[in-house]
């Protein structure tokens, strides 16, 4: 009797989990998006596949537009129901009178941008004709937490004992600059500058590989400081 009234306890909680899921609301679940496009503007993998249609001369079958001609398919057609993989497969091992680009490092390196690019073509969301590359963000930042570059950047700051002038918080002293204040103008190229040629009582770091490497890194640090989003004190990295 203990047996069979423990099986029907354990049936009972199985059935009131099935229950639970039944009546809860399904989540959907968002994909990471293709491609992003402004305008004429795209993103860097984006940018890269119709680099690679332009410079590995694809228009020359299916013309600049990607709308093909009498001979070849329309781009701007196959790709509204093709999959990637369908994609992949097509130019690696070719198909009818599309030869396979399996040899040409470029192409096959670069597929998934292709694929973006003439995908977003065939939304209707990517225009035909040149393109440029989206700025990228300089930093991220949550809280006391950025991303890789940043971290970096941070690390040289204090490692390189720049707080020695001007301050842990970069806020500089009577003798040398407010960093938070200098930031606000200054360029990468103007920053980059100063750093390996020296000014003033600033001394050149030409010779101090770290830092030189890691110029854009301490750039975007510093510049998230001056912009108030990048606080003082100790910073983790962002997995």
């Amino acid at each position: 009797m203990n047996k069979i009234f423990r099986n029907k306890n354990k049936l009972m909680k199985v059935a009131v989990v099935i229950g639970a899921l039944a009546l809860s609301p399904i989540q959907p679940v968002f994909a990471q998006s293709l491609y992003k496009a402004e305008g004429s503007s795209v993103d860097k993998a984006t940018f890269n596949g119709w680099n690679i249609y332009r410079t590995e001369a694809c228009g020359s079958c299916h013309e600049a537009t990607g709308g093909g001609n009498v001979s070849n398919p329309n781009l701007l057609l196959s790709l509204k129901s093709q999959t990637k993989e369908h994609f992949r497969r097509t130019l690696i091992d070719g198909h009818n009178n599309m030869y396979s680009y399996s040899g040409n490092k470029t192409v096959v390196d670069g597929i998934d941008d292709l694929y973006a690019y003439l995908k977003g073509r065939s939304d209707g969301a990517i225009p035909a004709g040149d393109l440029t590359e989206l700025a990228q963000p300089l930093y991220k930042v949550e809280g006391n937490r950025v991303d890789k570059a940043t971290f970096n950047g941070w690390n040289i700051y204090r490692t390189e004992a720049c707080g020695s002038c001007h301050q842990s918080t970069g806020e500089g002293n009577v003798s040398n600059p407010n960093l938070l204040h200098s930031m606000k103008n200054l360029t990468k190229e103007q920053f980059r500058r100063v750093l390996v040629q020296g000014r003033g009582i600033m001394y050149s770091f030409r010779g101090n590989k770290t830092v030189v490497d890691g110029i854009d890194d301490l750039y975007a640090y510093l510049k998230g400081r001056s912009e108030g989003t990048i606080p003082a004190g100790d910073l983790t990295e962002m997995k």
